[in-house]
Formats: structure tokens, C-alpha cells, sequence
């Protein structure tokens, strides 16, 4: 008597794993497009409160916010003090400025208050979305 499986056995073992694969990976990218969308989210909070800091700390700062590609510049007195790239996927997600804009900017003062009209900044990849709302003085609500 022989041990091992037959040919037939790998193939209907090969089908099951295809299908349960098929069935899978829309799931999988469902997740992976949520993890980073919050991912960008939460970058752009820390990228909102550190640029209140450094309006504190340097008597004025802009964060200056491009939607092609999604990047931040973090300025203080016209010199860079950070830049960054969002998303950190070969993919990165879509960022959605206030009105339609191609790039946004966001003062803060010496207070860290905020002198600007009050944003929706929405980041969004596949059926995933995420935001947060600005207020007028710079203070950051996720949505």
C-alpha cells in the first residue's frame, strides 16, 4: 500500500485555496485602503498641532497642504522646517482640499491661533474615507 496523496486530491486542494483567495482579497484591500486613509488622517493632525507649536515657538508658522501628490510643507519665517510626503504606499490616497483647490495654506500666529476660513480636508482611497474639520482658529476635529 502506498502513502501520499493523488493528483486528483492537490487539484480539488488548489481549487478550495483559489476560491477561498477569490473570496478574500476584496477584503483585504477594503482594509488596507481604511489603515491607510487613517493613517493620513491622523498625520495631518500632527501636522496641524506641530505647526501651532512652531507658531508658538518661532512667532508664526504655514502649513501648506498639496493635493497632487498629497504633500505638507510645514513653514516658519519662509524657511522649511518639515516637509512630507503622505501615504506611504506606492498608492497613496487622494487629498481633498477645501474648494476644489490644487494646495491650501494654514497660518498660525504667535497665540497658535489660526487665521483662516474654517476647512473640510477629506482624505479618500477606493471606497475608504476619512477627514478632519478645521476650525477658524485651528483647532482639529476628525471626522
Amino acid at each position: 500500500m502506498r502513502t501520499g496523496t493523488t493528483l486528483m486530491e492537490l487539484v480539488v486542494c488548489l481549487a478550495v485555496l483559489v476560491a477561498v483567495t477569490a473570496l478574500a482579497t476584496p477584503r483585504l484591500n477594503e482594509l488596507g485602503d481604511r489603515v491607510e486613509v487613517r493613517s493620513v488622517r491622523e498625520e495631518l493632525v500632527g501636522l496641524m498641532t506641530q505647526a501651532r507649536a512652531v507658531g508658538v515657538a518661532r512667532g508664526g508658522a504655514t502649513l501648506v497642504l498639496e493635493s497632487e501628490p498629497p504633500a505638507a510643507l510645514l513653514l516658519a519665517r519662509d524657511s522649511l522646517v518639515r516637509s512630507v510626503r503622505l501615504g506611504r504606499t506606492a498608492l497613496p490616497p487622494e487629498l481633498l482640499l477645501p474648494a476644489g483647490r490644487a494646495s491650501t495654506a494654514f497660518d498660525f500666529d504667535a497665540l497658535g491661533i489660526g487665521r483662516f476660513a474654517s476647512a473640510t480636508i477629506v482624505v479618500r482611497r477606493g471606497r475608504a474615507e476619512a477627514g478632519i474639520v478645521v476650525s477658524s482658529y485651528g483647532r482639529v476635529r476628525r471626522r
